[in-house]
């Protein structure tokens, strides 16, 4: 599926675990195992009902696919993130 111009972090995040996902045959079950992350966290973060996920988190969801941080951030996706739009959020929480 083709990116658009343009995305926020959460929609970056979200595309790379559910690439992951499909790569490595893991549904949000295997994944909340493999990563000790509850499935309600992943899949309320899939679903945009919680919009961020703490770096802990993150990097528990990224050893659970048997990578590290450095690894799950090596995607083109994350080329493509909305920077002002991110600053902008973050200036006005």
């Amino acid at each position: 599926m083709p990116l658009p111009v343009s995305i926020t972090l959460h929609e970056a995040v979200e595309h790379r675990i559910r690439e992951l996902s499909r790569k490595n045959e893991f549904s949000w079950d295997r994944l909340a195992r493999a990563s000790s992350v509850p499935k309600s966290t992943i899949t309320d973060y899939i679903r945009g009902a919680s919009k961020d996920m703490k770096l802990q988190t993150l990097a528990a969801v990224s050893n659970g696919f048997g990578m590290t941080l450095r690894e799950f951030f090596d995607s083109d996706v994350f080329d493509i993130i909305d920077v002002e739009a991110l600053l902008d959020a973050s200036a006005h929480p």
